[in-house]
């Protein structure tokens, strides 16, 4: 009972950020352009907004993602998979240029996890065992 609590806690709190973000900012320009600008990230073409808002509601996921396996919430096979996704993303020229702004707002083990994603060469790290905390 307590661990479906969790897992749903994990959940909502994301669900509630990247439906938000998605409702409200999606067709207005200038609320994006001061969303952004507030927490640090820079701001270009209205296009280049939506992939950064784009990032920022993606990484939510991957950290949901994380901190479920690492829960013991999602199996070791999703995760393997779903590993091979985030680290690809991680790769992305948007995703590489925000990193350093964003990693402030997620949990130190999926910091560690991505920063960790990011030192490796993509082979290397794909084929590297699953965390759960380095499966300790």
């Amino acid at each position: 009972m307590v661990d479906s609590l969790v897992q749903g806690a994990y959940a909502a709190l994301t669900r509630n950020q990247t439906d938000h973000r998605t409702e409200i900012f999606r067709d207005d320009h200038d609320l994006l352009r001061w969303y952004l600008s507030s927490r640090g990230y820079p701001t270009l073409t209205d296009e280049a907004n939506k992939r950064r808002l784009y990032v920022l509601t993606r990484m939510d996921i991957h950290q949901l993602n994380f901190m479920n396996y690492e829960s013991g919430f999602l199996s070791h096979e999703f995760w393997s998979a779903w590993k091979n996704v985030l680290v690809t993303d991680l790769r992305i020229p948007e995703f590489a240029e925000l990193w350093p702004m964003l990693r402030n707002f997620y949990a130190p083990t999926f910091v560690a996890f991505c920063d960790e994603a990011l030192q490796m060469p993509a082979d290397e790290f794909e084929s590297s065992v699953p965390t759960k905390s380095q499966e300790g």
